[in-house]
């Protein structure tokens, strides 16, 4: 997100994560331009980037001005897996006083955050989170409590669903944005949804009725331009990426920088030319995972895909084997050792009923589907949709597919670098919201300067 508002013309002066690699990252794009980062778990009296340990005041104090806007991201995985670090109140922060009703080993990561909100006082907040947040259990609906909190904070709040392929974004992927403008800028305060630009369907997530809460905008009350643009596709996302094959050749991948193999596409350009960012003649990233039982059955996918027609595919694989190996008098008995050892060569072990979706072959012509953290422990939901080169996306192909611009590095492990990678809002998503924000508060306060944001 601070890169999609960075384009659009705000300017990060902090940034906050708990995740040390994704510390790193934040660190080199936006130190260089004065930003503070706060990173880390921390330790001892230091929070790091711990937003459950970091005190608003610490932290707005070593800002080097007060935030117009604050935006972010609590991770989801907050609502089962935090503890009980976070028990404060939101109570009485400038003259209005806050309610907690909410289960703290779920809420604690996006109170903190509304804590922050609550003290800086910013023009306008962003939060992004998951569209589940509307029907989980034990709780009830988490957004309309969001929202209700929120407002307590002296926020006109609304929220919506957005697609970021509507937004230009190589991927289909639902998330739930909430909005705040600070009421006490007008009545004419009420966010509203950044227009659609690209037509891609379905129009709905499926499983995700029309809301009843009033602030909710609904997905299909989200408007569009006049004139709609193609979905961009997954081909003009990563066609002009090298084409990587050394797996085939028994060697091992190597992420060094590579040319692009040919003239990118019109969407591509524009990543390339990210301002202030410009993309050197090579790309990094190119590193992905050698997986050599599963060569000859991602070239006999079809685009489209999934784990159940890969294991068909392995089990004939496997079916062949043996009917070779039992013309030459050598096959091994069903059930032997073995036999089993050769089976583990050539068929997954998954069950085809728990595993629909953890094996996909990307489509060129479609967007993808949604590109998650799971790719740092392994990518077999993303396989590259060209047969020739057999093998699972690379970093920098999953950067493409978040419409990150070439110009960025990540830092940290493989693993840390896909983690990053799934876990962000798409810088392109994060620019249509910025303009949208942008435009509301300039004609609510006409001599607003370039928004600082703190991500």
């Amino acid at each position: 997100m601070a890169l999609g508002f960075e384009r659009a013309g705000g300017r990060c002066i902090g940034a906050v994560d708990s995740d040390p690699a994704a510390g790193e990252t934040l660190k080199r794009l936006f130190e260089p331009e004065g930003a503070v980062v706060f990173s880390g778990p921390g330790s001892g009296k230091d929070p790091g980037g711990d937003l459950t340990r970091l005190q608003p005041e610490q932290l707005l104090a070593r800002l080097p001005s007060a935030p117009d806007v604050v935006v972010g991201g609590p991770p989801c995985q907050g609502f089962s897996r935090i503890g009980r670090a976070k028990q404060r109140s939101l109570v009485d922060r400038r003259s209005w006083t806050l309610t907690r009703t909410l289960d703290p080993e779920r809420d604690a990561l996006y109170l903190s955050f509304l804590d922050l909100v609550s003290v800086a006082r910013p023009r306008a907040f962003v939060m992004e989170n998951v569209p589940s947040m509307r029907e989980l259990g034990h709780g009830g609906d988490v957004a309309n409590r969001i929202a209700t909190t929120a407002e307590r904070c002296g926020y006109n709040v609304r929220y919506f669903l957005l697609n970021a392929a509507w937004y230009g974004v190589p991927q289909h992927r639902w998330r739930l944005f909430f909005v705040g403008l600070r009421s006490d800028l007008g009545h004419e305060a009420v966010p509203a949804p950044p227009r659609r630009t690209h037509d891609a369907a379905p129009l709905l997530p499926e499983g995700l009725g029309e809301p009843e809460d009033p602030r909710m905008i609904a997905a299909t009350a989200v408007p569009a331009q006049r004139r709609l643009q193609n979905a961009t596709t997954v081909a003009e996302a990563i066609g002009d990426l090298p084409r990587l094959r050394a797996h085939l050749k028994g060697q091992e991948a190597v992420d060094e920088p590579l040319p692009l193999r040919r003239e990118p596409s019109a969407w591509v350009a524009q990543l390339r030319s990210w301002p202030g960012r410009r993309a050197s003649r090579l790309v990094t990233g190119s590193w992905y995972r050698s997986t050599p039982r599963d060569y000859r059955i991602f070239q006999a996918m079809a685009h489209g895909d999934r784990y159940p027609q890969a294991l068909e595919i392995a089990q004939a694989l496997f079916g062949e084997r043996i009917a070779e190996l039992r013309s030459e008098g050598i096959a091994p008995k069903p059930g032997s050792r073995a036999y089993e050892s050769l089976r583990k060569r050539y068929v997954p072990p998954y069950r085809n009923d728990a595993f629909d979706d953890k094996w996909a072959k990307l489509h060129p012509q479609r967007p993808s589907w949604t590109v998650t953290a799971h790719l740092s422990r392994d990518a077999y939901s993303h396989i590259h949709y060209d047969s020739t080169q057999a093998r699972t996306i690379t970093v920098r192909e999953a950067a493409r597919l978040q419409s990150f611009p070439d110009s960025v590095e990540f830092s940290g492990s493989r693993g840390d670098q896909f983690r990053q990678i799934g876990n962000a809002v798409p810088p392109l998503l994060g620019y249509a919201i910025a303009k949208q924000l942008f435009k509301q508060l300039r004609a609510l306060v006409p001599s607003t300067r370039r928004a600082r944001a703190i991500a």
